[in-house]
């Protein structure tokens, strides 16, 4: 998945939640990942080679999924 289909689909996932969640994006190129900090403090994580991304939230909680 590119950087732009990454931020496209968290804007998506923002937009089904109500859109009251601000969210920063990184492109840490040299690790290769794609990183979405939202202000709830949930973060999401993918890599180029990937369609999956991991969802960090809550007291250390993760989960995988498909964006």
């Amino acid at each position: 998945m590119g950087y732009d289909d990454f931020q496209k689909g968290i804007a998506n996932l923002i937009q089904r939640a109500g859109g009251n969640i601000r969210v920063r994006f990184f492109n840490d190129t040299e690790k290769g990942k794609y990183i979405a900090k939202f202000s709830d403090g949930t973060t999401v994580v993918g890599r180029p080679s990937s369609l999956k991304v991991t969802v960090s939230y809550g007291s250390g909680h993760q989960a995988m999924t498909t964006i």
